[in-house]
């Protein structure tokens, strides 16, 4: 073991035990034994089971486990609550204290969710308990929500120990982090473009995260939903023939291409609408409405484009997210619906794409583009080769696809993913 490595193990072995700490007394602790030696020194690193997530001692490591690990700042916390590890060793009967943990823990430096490094380093997780895999949820809990910061008192399952191994049950405060999709710069017009990852963000930062992303979130949605509703005019709303092969006397109104690039920006807005919403009911959590502990004040964003956001009267700034889900959106959500049938139905599945007819399983009218002469027609007119299509008009598109009605009875194929969830319906 390098010597400064040693000094740093006696020393705060020596907090715990008295000034009598010895190499012989360390290594022969139970968290010293669970512990192996790797080519990288002494360390090791745990991984959370399925379910569960990682979350490391507020009193180890101080606040704010975002990105990198800060080893001076963990030292300082460390110092900080070192007369509270002595806490009730004057003779004094105390009750237990359920300590505080955050999300995530130590590894490599890193803030990560699912597991952690062990080792004697100020930057790692020392004692058994310094880090600690916890389920997702428990069913004793309650929280604590005051200015903004929020705990949560749980009795949670939770393992223990860096060879992991059987779950228990402890009481524990649990300071949470919040998600939320750093937008990227990319245009969110073009199907290909990232929109961005989610990140778990503390109260504070999630509030300074919020105030640039939201004027992003809101110019997405503004721009996919006005695309979606000039769309479904054009191509959509009261068209007898939308997709598929060339049909006499009839040219559908979107090839392929169209039916691909509708199908991602009816998906991209709905991701963002939920997006929305959850950052809607977050920040009222997080901040007061008139709080000047950050610029603008309260739940307020700015931005110099400009948005379909819900504003004070002869105001500038934005108050509210507009995420389209009031009652003065509910014919556009109607169209929406309709829109993603008809392109569900227009666009097969993967697997649907290669399947071939059986006897047993032949193709379902419902994906149109599998078989020669097919397409979306309304009023169920005859194609080329004579085949009868089903008809799937404005007002009857969502409900074909969820019930699936079949050309003439024919059964639902029993290769598609679809095909048989309609069935299970």
């Amino acid at each position: 073991m390098p010597l400064g490595v040693l000094r740093e193990a006696l020393a705060t072995h020596s907090e715990h035990h008295g000034n009598h700490a010895s190499y012989a007394e360390l290594i022969a602790s139970p968290w010293a034994r669970s512990h192996h030696h790797t080519s990288f020194g002494e360390s090791q690193i745990t991984t959370c089971q399925e379910g569960f997530r990682c979350v490391s001692r507020v009193k180890r490591f101080g606040a704010d486990h975002t990105q990198e690990v800060q080893r001076e700042k963990a030292r300082q916390a460390q110092a900080e609550n070192a007369d509270a590890e002595t806490e009730g060793k004057d003779g004094k009967s105390t009750e237990p204290v359920a300590e505080e943990y955050e999300f995530n823990c130590p590894v490599a430096q890193k803030w990560v969710a699912n597991r952690f490094e062990s080792g004697v380093e100020a930057d790692q997780c020392r004692e058994e308990k310094d880090c600690i895999c916890i389920a997702r949820g428990a069913e004793d809990s309650f929280t604590e929500l005051k200015d903004g910061f929020e705990r949560r008192h749980e009795t949670v399952e939770a393992e223990v120990g860096c060879g992991g191994g059987k779950s228990q049950k402890i009481p524990i405060v649990v300071i949470p982090h919040y998600p939320l999709r750093k937008m990227s710069d990319g245009d969110v017009m073009n199907i290909n473009s990232d929109m961005g990852e989610i990140q778990e963000l503390p109260s504070e930062q999630w509030v300074n995260s919020y105030k640039n992303n939201a004027p992003k979130v809101q110019k997405a949605l503004d721009s996919l939903k006005n695309w979606i509703g000039e769309q479904y005019d054009a191509k959509v709303a009261e068209k007898p023939y939308v997709c598929g092969p060339p049909v006499p006397d009839q040219a559908a109104t979107m090839s392929d291409a169209d039916v691909h690039e509708a199908s991602v920006k009816i998906r991209n807005f709905q991701v963002l609408q939920k997006d929305c919403e959850n950052l809607r009911d977050t920040v009222p959590m997080l901040i007061s409405p008139t709080s000047e502990k950050v610029s603008p004040p309260g739940h307020n964003f700015l931005s110099n484009k400009k948005l379909n956001c819900y504003k004070i009267k002869n105001g500038d700034a934005c108050v509210q997210l507009n995420c389209y889900t009031g009652h003065d959106d509910n014919i556009f959500r109607d169209h929406l619906r309709e829109f993603e049938a008809r392109m569900q139905s227009c666009e097969p599945e993967p697997e649907d794409v290669n399947a071939v007819p059986g006897a047993d399983s032949p193709v379902s009218s419902i994906a149109p583009n599998q078989k020669a002469g097919s397409g979306v027609v309304a009023g169920g007119a005859t194609q080329a080769g004579g085949t009868a299509q089903q008809g799937v008009g404005p007002g009857a598109a969502a409900l074909a696809v969820l019930l699936g009605r079949q050309n003439a009875g024919t059964p639902a194929s029993g290769t598609s993913k679809r095909s048989t969830w309609r069935r299970f319906l």
